[in-house]
């Protein structure tokens, strides 16, 4: 996805700690997953948009829940770099692909 950079830190069967480097002023369109996904705005920040049209701003070292199957997108802020650092519980399928299996698979 353009301005989205995302990188797989770590992962097992239990969960999968990601970094997004996002530009300013992304949007992330809405979307869901069947993960719940905990994170944490490192720098910059942004506005998640939940299904029914509910809104929260997300500000440096805040944290986040998105549950599973909720309907969500953001809209990163004007900072030229907006960081974040999610947990998704399971891991998610689809990002397997991007990254080498655990060590404690070898």
């Amino acid at each position: 996805m353009p301005g989205v950079m995302r990188r797989i830190l770590s992962w097992d069967k239990e969960g999968m700690l990601v970094l997004y480097n996002i530009k300013a002023n992304t949007v992330v369109p809405k979307h869901s997953h069947t993960n719940a996904q905990h994170g944490l705005t490192i720098k910059g920040g942004g506005l998640f948009e939940y299904s029914g049209g509910k809104k929260h701003e997300i500000t440096p070292n805040e944290a986040y829940y998105v549950p599973p199957n909720e309907e969500h997108s953001l809209l990163t802020g004007p900072e030229e770099e907006n960081i974040f650092l999610d947990v998704f519980l399971p891991p998610r399928e689809d990002f397997r692909k991007e990254t080498r299996q655990p060590d404690g698979d070898q």
